[in-house]
């Protein structure tokens, strides 16, 4: 039993929409490992799904600054689509606009198009 099986797990809960159950696997794989930023990032996903928004983003905030070497455009792009639907727009324009100068560009891209930028 490692960290990898229950990673498995969740994301094979995941896939059958069976998001509480993926969570419990998520949080068992993060006893093993507690700095995966990607398992971090995941978490904040379902708790997305689940409409758990305020866990949904510090999970978000976790992953972030876990140092190996996760998309943290996309992480931005998914806080600040949150952070939109909760009515917060101005923290989401920033969280897009942080987006944009990060490594992924077809995140950066979709942040630019939420901020209103045209790509001429």
């Amino acid at each position: 039993e490692d960290a990898s099986s229950y990673i498995l797990l969740g994301f094979t809960l995941m896939s059958v929409r069976r998001y509480q159950e993926a969570l419990q696997a998520f949080w068992q794989a993060l006893w093993f490992d507690s700095k995966d930023a990607l398992v971090w990032q995941v978490v904040g996903l379902i708790f997305t799904v689940l409409e758990r928004d305020a866990e949904a983003m510090e999970a978000y905030r976790r992953s972030l600054i876990l140092p190996n070497g996760i998309d943290n455009a996309d992480i931005r792009l998914k806080m600040g689509d949150l952070l939109d639907r909760l009515g917060r727009t101005d923290e989401a324009r920033i969280e897009w606009t942080r987006a944009v100068s990060d490594i992924n560009e077809k995140a950066a891209g979709e942040a630019r198009k939420r901020l209103g930028y045209r790509d001429d």
